[in-house]
């Protein structure tokens, strides 16, 4: 029986991941810092260390998970251009100029589209 709930768990990956830009090509994986510059990478779920100051996990930040980004109408998966991490970001922040992003309408979720010029409207 413990097997079988050992067999459950997920395996964390994060924590072979030595640096902040490694540790963020996994959505999985946030980053926690110490105080004096060094710091580990760690799971999302699991808690930060005494001291320790991790990534934040407020809003849509906080969906690590393209489907739970995707369900929350106010959020909005993208992939950032230059280091090609993936995260979830406010459908009403403005990151073109950094990431390519998209809303799965899959969940039934509206999309909201902006044209050049200001115009908009949801699908």
């Amino acid at each position: 029986e413990l097997a079988f709930l050992a067999s459950q768990v997920a395996h964390d990956t994060c924590g072979q991941y030595e640096n902040i830009y490694a540790c963020h090509y996994n959505i999985e994986c946030i980053w926690c810092a110490q105080p004096d510059g060094s710091g580990r990478c760690a799971n999302w779920t699991s808690s930060p260390r005494a001291g320790e100051k991790c990534d934040s996990l407020a809003g849509c930040s906080g969906h690590r998970t393209r489907g739970l980004c995707n369900v929350d109408t106010s959020c909005k998966w993208c992939t950032s251009l230059e280091q090609g991490w993936p995260f979830c970001s406010n459908v009403t922040q403005d990151v073109s100029c950094s990431a390519h992003c998209t809303k799965s309408v899959e969940h039934g979720a509206p999309v909201e589209l902006r044209l050049r010029g200001g115009s908009q409207f949801m699908i």
